[in-house]
């Protein structure tokens, strides 16, 4: 961001650096005051409260699903089965003792977070930092890279709640790859699928376990 950015638009850069800055840190300090999916869903009030009270934030283009496209769909899922393959050849290495234990030790669980995490929690992930930020922000950015890195880096942070350095690179990654995905097809339901997909398949092979904060025992 140039200084004419910090001119032109103080009140989006506060809003920003409160949301994804400001936020994460205080549940990181103070622990969880309230739960993520919980804060998910008041950041999501609060968006839909722009939405309709804001004439350069169009509703339809934030909350609007778009369409799947077949060769998205193809790219996406040979993207999927090449890093799902070095993500189970990383847990089976070094964290094998994870391996299939929420799927094992308590199914129902793992059931309810397969028919409800795309709902409770990525879906409202995805409209914070895609749909919402990509519309919300794009003022603050000249290039759309720009944009992309920021979301993932945003992303990224948003998860230092868990206390993680597991669930950092791996939610910056994530996030890149889902960045790119809004900005290319601009379809909320195609990211929402894909990081469905792989936070479905982390919890599957037990790398969810970092991404949990009940069971976080150690810190960085």
């Amino acid at each position: 961001m140039s200084r004419f950015m910090l001119m032109k638009h103080p009140i989006l850069i506060i809003e920003l650096v409160l949301i994804f800055f400001v936020l994460p840190s205080l549940l990181f300090v103070y622990g969880f005051i309230v739960t993520p999916v919980i804060t998910l869903l008041s950041l999501l009030i609060y968006i839909i409260y722009l939405s309709f009270n804001s004439k350069k934030l169009y509703k339809k283009r934030i909350f609007s699903l778009g369409y799947l496209k077949k060769k998205w769909l193809y790219f996406m899922l040979q993207r999927f089965y090449l890093n799902t393959s070095v993500l189970f050849l990383f847990s089976l290495i070094y964290y094998q003792n994870l391996l299939f234990k929420m799927l094992l030790d308590t199914p129902l669980l793992w059931i309810g977070i397969v028919f409800l995490y795309p709902f409770l929690s990525v879906l409202p992930q995805e409209i914070l930092y895609r749909s919402f930020f990509f519309h919300r922000y794009k003022a603050l950015f000249k290039k759309r890279k720009q944009m992309i890195w920021f979301s993932a880096f945003s992303f990224s942070y948003g998860h230092i709640i868990f206390h993680s350095w597991i669930a950092l690179f791996l939610t910056f990654v994530g996030g890149f790859y889902f960045a790119t995905s809004y900005a290319k097809t601009k379809s909320l339901f195609f990211v929402c699928i894909e990081h469905s997909l792989y936070g479905i398949f982390l919890f599957t092979i037990g790398l969810g376990y970092f991404f949990h904060h009940e069971f976080i025992t150690t810190s960085f």
